[in-house]
């Protein structure tokens, strides 16, 4: 067991909290035999994992490998041979039961890169599409899989040079470019290393440069490319910029990762799905929490990511947050050469365990796949046990109510930098209501007290 330090937002103290589980090193990388250099993420079916390396293999163009989740075996299962069929490639793979899909950063008849599939066990390797340039180029990104479409990004190429959004069905057929990145001076550019998240018919993704200040965006689009909409422009303030990764949406929030914020050490931020409400969640220190996030998953109701560096050692942290941000926690510190450094990729979470990939590190330096299970659920406080707030958000009236466990005798509201905004003392009330008109559209804290102790708190919005 091993005590490991949590970071709230709003808090002047650490707090400890005790966890039972570990990173698990499942399988050291090596040159021709398993590939070198993995990046990207893995998917599981509970059984397997599956995921690409980027060099290394027969032609020491990249693999595709195969390993049991308890770390039993691993093996490859397909070699890149580069010129017409791809080779170095790129982002997590899609596994839908049957076959698996991916990208190629480099390969093709143009040399440009492709999108692949190919059988579980390595066989029926086809190539469903070559970039060309003018429908995008040198693809480094993740595919989503809505069971009809893949979509997916490039970095540079199209029409503006900028970089693509496209689909293609899973038979290879039906190749469209959703939208051309650069289209003008506000759009976003560059959507290097980037992947998407979606909920319903929408599309929510990011770049990593353009947009009114040229640090990126984040924004939205149907999935048939109508109604493109750029929902936040990154500036090179402490709103963090440049964001990478795969976002999350949860319950009509978008979570991303992204560089800068407060320490200029990368940020983890929230935006609803208008585009109205933004707010940073968390800013990483370097030493205490690592720094450079990425590769976020959503996992027994909390969000789950790693850092490439920073940390104790500076390989790197395994950590995760509530979905308000009010807790953090540093799960684990990446060892080298245990199990690993430089995390990388999205987090893929199969029901019980998390698994990733280091870049770097293990026996041959030359990274692992690991597994982060649950043997101990770790408990933070929650909220709505105690407190419910209506409507969330407000505008005008809020309404808290509270169970009756302890007597509240006083209520306190902040902003998202700490500042106390309104103080209330009570005497055995059940609700309050409170007049927020005239405060500014934003992330909020209430919190509950008897006498100094804290009994509960909550997040809500302002419209």
């Amino acid at each position: 067991m091993r005590l490991l330090n949590c970071i709230c937002l709003f808090c002047v103290e650490t707090c400890f909290i005790q966890a039972d589980a570990q990173i698990v090193k499942l399988q050291d990388f090596y040159s021709t035999p398993f590939g070198s250099t993995p990046k990207g993420g893995v998917v599981s079916d509970g059984t397997y994992y599956y995921g690409t390396a980027s060099a290394g293999g027969d032609y020491d163009h990249g693999i595709i490998f195969k390993g049991s989740c308890n770390g039993e075996s691993f093996e490859k299962v397909y070699s890149f041979e580069g010129g017409v069929f791809g080779w170095e490639p790129s982002g997590a793979i899609i596994y839908d039961g049957t076959r698996l899909y991916g990208m190629t950063t480099y390969g093709g008849s143009s040399g440009y890169g492709v999108v692949y599939s190919l059988l579980e066990d390595g066989t029926d390797y086809n190539v469903l599409h070559d970039f060309t340039g003018s429908d995008g180029q040198n693809p480094d990104g993740f595919i989503y899989n809505d069971g009809l479409y893949l979509y997916g990004t490039t970095p540079v190429g199209g029409a503006n040079g900028k970089g693509v959004l496209f689909r293609i069905k899973l038979n290879g057929t039906a190749f469209e470019i959703l939208h051309a990145f650069g289209s003008d001076i506000t759009d976003g550019a560059d959507p290097h290393a980037q992947g998407l998240a979606s909920y319903g018919d929408w599309l929510y993704g990011q770049t990593d440069s353009g947009g009114i200040y040229g640090n990126g965006i984040v924004y939205k689009i149907r999935k048939d490319g109508a109604d493109y909409s750029i929902l936040y422009s990154f500036s090179d303030g402490e709103d963090a910029r440049n964001p990478t990764g795969t976002p999350l949406f949860i319950d009509g929030i978008i979570y991303g990762t992204a560089g800068g914020g407060f320490y200029h050490n990368g940020a983890i931020y929230a935006i609803d799905s208008s585009g109205t409400y933004y707010t940073v969640l968390h800013n990483f220190e370097m030493i205490v929490d690592g720094a450079s996030p990425t590769g976020l998953a959503f996992a027994h109701d909390r969000i789950y990511g790693v850092t490439n560096t920073g940390g104790d050692n500076g390989n790197g942290i395994l950590f995760f947050m509530d979905v308000t941000g009010l807790f953090f926690l540093n799960i684990e510190y990446f060892n080298a050469p245990y199990t690993g450094a430089e995390p990388n990729g999205p987090l893929f979470f199969d029901g019980n365990c998390l698994y990733g990939l280091t870049r770097s590190g293990g026996n041959h330096n030359q990274g692992v796949s690991f597994a982060y299970c649950f043997a101990t659920e770790i408990q933070i406080p929650d909220q709505s046990e105690l407190i419910n707030i209506e409507p969330n958000p407000a505008e005008n009236q809020l309404t808290i109510h509270w169970t009756d466990a302890e007597p509240v005798t006083r209520s306190m509201l902040y902003d998202i930098t700490g500042k106390v905004l309104i103080e209330n003392e009570l005497n055995g009330e059940q609700f309050l209501q409170m007049d927020i008109s005239h405060l500014p559209a934003g992330w909020y804290l209430i919190r509950l007290y008897n006498g100094n102790k804290e009994l509960g708190h909550a997040a809500w919005i302002k419209k």
